[in-house]
């Protein structure tokens, strides 16, 4: 009994969050972002320029994907690197203006969508899912 509530649970996260990302990753495609670059614009604009270690942890990326993903936005002209003056060894990324009116265009669009498609739960259902998932996270 516990093994197919398992593969239920197991199964129903899959598709769940296929679905989510399939719809982000269509919504993204009109700005030309994928959702890391989408995830990386979204850090950098809510907390500010942000060293890359902290933006990739944030968005959960390993070093080396990081790197990749920060050159290609750079190539797109939506952010730069900026030499910490305090220790030279460390990077910080900014917004280009033209990052910045990206992720100002495609953050309602995405927000608006997060909510729609979490519509059919109630506050209480999403605390509930949240707190259930939260050792899963760590």
């Amino acid at each position: 009994m516990e093994n197919a509530q398992n593969e239920d649970l197991l199964e129903a996260l899959i598709r769940s969050t296929s679905r989510i990302l399939s719809g982000v990753s269509q919504l993204l495609r009109e700005y030309g972002l994928c959702t890391t670059e989408f995830a990386v614009l979204e850090a950098i604009h809510a907390l500010g320029p942000q060293p890359i270690q902290k933006v990739a942890e944030r968005v959960l990326v390993t070093s080396g994907s990081m790197t990749h993903t920060v050159d290609q936005m750079i190539a797109k002209g939506l952010i730069v690197r900026v030499r910490c003056t305090r220790d030279a060894r460390r990077f910080y990324l900014h917004l280009t203006p033209e990052g910045s009116r990206v992720i100002e265009a495609a953050l309602p669009k995405h927000n608006a969508y997060i909510a729609e498609i979490f519509a059919p739960l109630s506050a209480e259902e999403k605390t509930s899912v949240t707190q259930a998932l939260a050792p899963l996270m760590r």
